[in-house]
């Protein structure tokens, strides 16, 4: 537990020197990282759907600029999700080597050859540290906007469905 409060700690330092907008807009929190970073950011839907060489959502690093690709075909929650993840990304300095070999490279966008990608982080799972910070750090961002969903109340027709499916985070007790 003094690890998630250490990581919450160092997220919240990490964002002390980059305003979020209120009330919260995606666009200008985005512009604000851009102006910290001092590099042009370009936020885009990715051109290919969702699959296991393609994530919801990655950040490219060039010589040039930043690019961010999110998954089109989402609820607008989970896209600002998306974005702030990859942003989160940019923000920790999070490197990643071999990218012009990622299939995820190769989408056939015409302006971007994939041995001009320094660095693509990719939003497939959280298997590794930088990818659960990131996601600590988006969640906090949208817990700081009040844009974080409620937690799902514990009685009435929710509580019943999840002991009907068993959810594996709630004890379900034998009446």
């Amino acid at each position: 537990m003094n690890d998630l409060k250490r990581l919450r700690a160092a997220c919240k330092a990490r964002l002390r020197d980059i305003e979020i907008p209120r009330p919260f807009d995606l666009d200008e929190f985005a512009r604000n990282v851009q102006a910290h970073r001092n590099r042009p950011l370009l936020i885009l839907p990715a051109p290919d759907p969702t699959s296991d060489d393609m994530p919801y959502g990655s950040w490219w690093a060039t010589d040039h600029g930043d690019f961010i690709f999110y998954e089109p075909h989402t609820t607008e929650l989970h896209r600002t999700q998306i974005v702030l993840h990859e942003l989160a990304h940019m923000l920790w300095g999070d490197e990643a080597a071999g990218v012009a070999d990622s299939p995820a490279a190769n989408t056939g966008l015409p302006d971007i050859e994939p041995a001009a990608i320094r660095t693509m982080m990719t939003r497939h799972n959280y298997s590794t540290p930088e990818e659960r910070r990131a996601e600590l750090l988006a969640s906090l961002i949208l817990e700081e906007t009040g844009m974080a969903p409620a937690p799902a109340a514990e009685d009435g027709l929710a509580a019943r469905l999840s002991d009907v499916l068993g959810n594996p985070r709630r004890k379900r007790s034998l009446r």
